[in-house]
């Protein structure tokens, strides 16, 4: 009876201390991530990464792994400046947004009005319908752009507002279709500093990095004898230093700590050595607000970043930017208050990919079996070609370059080929050759709706493309007996150097 009584008592108090009391939440190891980042730097093929790891406005994580600069055998630090690549975007979408506060900017107002003698320009007649949202938002109908100056070859960097005149064309009317353009950030660079008075690489350290405590980040190489990682390529050589002609899209620096500062700030996790640069309201304006006519082939975009929001609970936050020897990732989880940043010196996206899950998979238990579902991941809209009779037949047209008209042509045939023609072909025939003599395929052709996509070896004979070989990437829509979208001239060398628009019009015989 006695020991009934007292195992009952044990029970019972057993029981009042689990209501009385919370368990200790179990502080995080992060044991997968650091072995996949020791197994990567053991091997040889990263040479380095930096990890910062935010979870209710405190930092859990930040740490360095491996060499800044192998040769000279410089360790990297959670201060070492990486080229953020694209995720440069999200800071110039927060320049910009300084500006709209201020009511120096109006997003819904059109962007040429913000540009000096510099503007787009449009066959169809629209490039004064385009605003700063749109452009903020990649709905501005503006192409496909990169284009990258080593320290080794002897291309000179144009400046923005020769870049500008020779791509910044219109291939559709805003509002219409996400199209990823690099050339737009570029342009709201521009405009940065058009309206500020300012070099765009000193309004964006005064009105951003400093006041939220970015001390390692600029635009632009950082000035010696700052600590920055060496780029390398995947077979481990070192690469020289790199400027890009649209330095909003792609040229910040910064390190890892500066990273996960921003990704707080973003947060709206008000810290006390922070100055906020933006209200609350604006940065949810950013994070939310895509174009609700856009016809996306990803994820939404906001302002400066992708975002996904569904109903199991995995709101996600992104940007992530690549170029040769440079990977980068920044990713937040709002419902969860979690940034992860995470910053390398080569070009490896598996690597940087698999970090970020495993850490996410950690904080958020069930992060990983929605990630499998595809809820939290990136979406495509692109089906294969089917051959239709809207296709089927021959289209003339011209591919308008910045240096000349080049005539292009391009058949769609019944068993589903796509072959397609410019000017240099046509000296051997007097004639548009039959369907017979055209060996000139259209490679990977997808379709969403009326949109055509795919690449072919043809020629756009102009002066910037002339220094490396290259494939063309067409990307056209279909309106009636009507073709036209651009024309991408996409540099194959080792390195990543060029993509080039134009834009492109045909119509069926």
């Amino acid at each position: 009876m006695w020991a009934l009584i007292l195992v009952l008592a044990s029970v019972l108090a057993s029981l009042t201390l689990g209501a009385g009391t919370t368990p200790k939440e179990v502080e995080p190891s992060f044991a997968g991530a650091r072995a996949l980042i020791d197994e990567k730097i053991a091997d040889g093929s990263v040479p380095s990464v930096c990890v910062a790891v935010a979870r209710g406005g405190e930092v859990v994580w930040e740490e360095a792994f491996g060499w800044a600069d192998v040769e000279r055998g410089a360790r990297a630090t959670t201060h070492t400046s990486y080229l953020l690549a694209s995720v440069s975007k999200p800071m110039t979408a927060t320049a910009v947004m300084t500006l709209v506060e201020r009511g120096r900017i109006d997003l819904d107002t059109p962007l040429q009005q913000y540009m000096d003698d510099t503007q787009l320009s449009s066959p169809g007649g629209y490039a004064d319908d385009v605003t700063v949202r749109h452009v903020l938002n990649h709905t501005s109908g503006l192409p496909l752009h990169f284009n990258y100056f080593y320290a080794d070859e002897n291309r000179e960097l144009p400046p923005i507002e020769e870049t500008i005149r020779r791509y910044g064309v219109l291939i559709e009317p805003p509002g219409r279709t996400f199209r990823y353009a690099n050339l737009g950030y570029g342009v709201l660079g521009h405009v940065v500093a058009s309206v500020s008075g300012m070099e765009f690489a000193d309004y964006v350290r005064d009105e951003v990095f400093v006041p939220l405590g970015m001390n390692d980040a600029c635009v632009g190489p950082p000035p010696e004898p700052h600590g920055v990682a060496v780029r390398y390529d995947d077979r481990g050589t070192a690469l020289p230093s790199v400027q890009v002609d649209t330095p909003g899209a792609a040229m910040v620096y910064g390190s890892a700590h500066d990273l996960i500062r921003f990704g707080m700030f973003h947060l709206k996790d008000h810290l006390g050595d922070q100055t906020a640069v933006l209200s609350d309201r604006s940065l949810d304006a950013m994070h939310w607000s895509s174009d609700p006519r856009a016809a996306y082939d990803t994820d939404l975009y906001g302002l400066g970043w992708f975002f996904k929001e569904d109903d199991s609970g995995c709101r996600v936050l992104w940007h992530e930017g690549g170029m040769s020897g440079t990977r980068t990732m920044l990713k937040l989880l709002p419902d969860h208050d979690i940034a992860v940043a995470i910053v390398m010196n080569i070009l490896d996206g598996d690597t940087c990919n698999a970090i970020a899950d495993s850490i996410l998979g950690e904080l958020v238990p069930d992060y990983a079996e929605m990630r499998a579902k595809g809820e939290c991941g990136p979406s495509n809209e692109f089906t294969s070609y089917e051959p239709s009779d809207e296709f089927t037949g021959i289209w003339r047209g011209s591919i308008h370059t910045h240096e000349g008209e080049v005539p292009v042509y391009m058949a769609f045939q019944s068993d589903g080929d796509i072959h397609v023609l410019t000017e240099p072909y046509f000296e051997t025939s007097q004639a548009l050759p039959g369907q017979d003599l055209w060996d000139v395929v259209l490679n990977n052709v997808g379709v969403m709706g009326n949109r055509i996509y795919g690449w072919a070896n043809i020629a756009i004979p102009t002066s910037d493309t002339s220094p490396y070989p290259y494939v063309v990437v067409i990307d056209v829509v279909r309106r009636g007996r009507t073709l036209s979208g651009s024309v991408t001239a996409v540099a194959t060398a080792d390195r990543m150097y060029y993509a080039l628009s134009s834009y492109a019009s045909l119509e069926k015989d």
